[in-house]
């Protein structure tokens, strides 16, 4: 996605007290271009409805008839629709926004997989995931977090001191996994009242994936232990994909945080990955698989990403026009593992099993793997 920006300026003799205001709009808007740059695009306010209802808007946003990677054969894609839903969970009095992409035609089952932002993204970012995921059958459920979403960045002049202060709070990295597990249980109601979407999914087939404190999340709803011993499981979630994953503890504690994710675990991240708020290095991101234990896990270390490609850059051209071949091996890498650990599919599992990612990469990445289980 391409994003124009245009600044004209009229200036006559009459308007010249305008230059003025014009003076302080640039002094502000110097301040918030690094949060924009940082988190990215704004998504939209959502309204929120009464408690347990949802709000559902659907449009179709893509019809593709084939693609071809180099460990699939050409298959057919599916159209892709979206439906905005917004849920109330009473019991924490907290509005969860989602963004739900699903295949636009069929009644076959699908698997479910759930999304947690970054910080101070949207449900309305990583359209590049919906859109993928949906085309090849998945259900793919985009929550949106308060508390450390785009709207800490609105309406204040020193955006990065609220981002970091959102960062901080251990209140939003305990809320984001619950509203993860909220989501899913109002997937499940959906599934019970057997509407058109509820009936097709397959709440046995259940991953997340998640980029910074969104990977944060769902390594938790895996088994990470949150700073302050916080344990958050879920097992109706089957794998996760932790993209740029924080590790918020100190060394002394790493084994203790991570060593009891017990699902199975895609982590990607890039060599120049180091956080923009916070304080994880790059050479940090693989903390949680070195000390992952007893279950299959995979590490895509991406050649030159840094921490903005998971959701895009956008006040800086050159770096954008490097997104689009990171996010392509982000989705390649993605769709391979939902698909043998999801799906259950045996060619995938084969092909992963098998240096499947680093073909995917085109040796664009560095690939660690630690397998445990004999066979799928």
């Amino acid at each position: 996605m391409s994003y124009n920006y245009c600044l004209r300026f009229r200036i006559e003799a009459r308007d010249v007290f305008v230059l003025i205001g014009a003076a302080v709009v640039l002094t502000i808007a110097a301040n918030v271009a690094s949060a924009i740059e940082c988190c990215g695009q704004v998504g939209q306010s959502v309204a929120v409805p009464p408690a347990g209802s949802i709000a559902q808007k659907v449009a179709a946003i893509q019809t593709v008839s084939e693609t071809k990677t180099a460990d699939s054969n050409v298959r057919q894609l599916h159209s892709v629709y979206t439906l905005e839903a917004t849920w109330f969970d009473a019991g924490r009095g907290r509005s969860i926004p989602a963004k739900i992409y699903y295949p636009g035609e069929g009644d076959e089952l699908c698997p479910v997989i759930l999304f947690s932002h970054g910080l101070g993204r949207s449900k309305e970012d990583y359209v590049y995931l919906g859109t993928s995921w949906a085309q090849h059958g998945y259900v793919a459920v985009f929550v949106q977090h308060a508390g450390s979403d785009v709207e800490v960045r609105r309406g204040t002049v020193q955006p990065m001191k609220k981002l970091a202060e959102a960062y901080a709070n251990p209140i939003n990295t305990r809320n984001r996994p619950l509203d993860l597990r909220f989501a899913l249980d109002q997937l499940t109601a959906m599934q019970k009242k057997g509407d058109s979407l509820g009936k097709r999914l397959d709440l046995t087939k259940v991953g997340a994936a998640g980029n910074d404190m969104g990977a944060q999340a769902v390594l938790a709803l895996a088994g990470e232990v949150l700073p302050g011993g916080y344990e958050i499981k879920d097992p109706r979630v089957r794998c996760v994909v932790a993209m740029s994953p924080p590790v918020a503890t100190s060394r002394g504690f790493y084994d203790a945080a991570f060593g009891d994710i017990r699902r199975p675990t895609l982590f990607i991240t890039g060599t120049e990955d180091d956080s923009l708020v916070g304080e994880t290095k790059a050479a940090e991101r693989r903390v949680p698989f070195d000390y992952g234990k007893g279950v299959d896990q995979f590490l895509v270390t991406l050649n030159g990403a840094d921490h903005l490609v998971y959701a895009g850059h956008i006040l800086s051209p050159r770096e954008a026009k490097k997104d689009a071949q990171y996010q392509s091996m982000i989705t390649s890498c993605c769709g391979l593992f939902f698909d043998a650990y999801l799906k259950g599919d045996g060619n995938a599992f084969a092909s992963i099993s098998n240096q499947g990612l680093h073909r995917l990469t085109g040796g664009g990445a560095q690939v660690e793997t630690k397998l445990v289980a004999a066979k799928h």
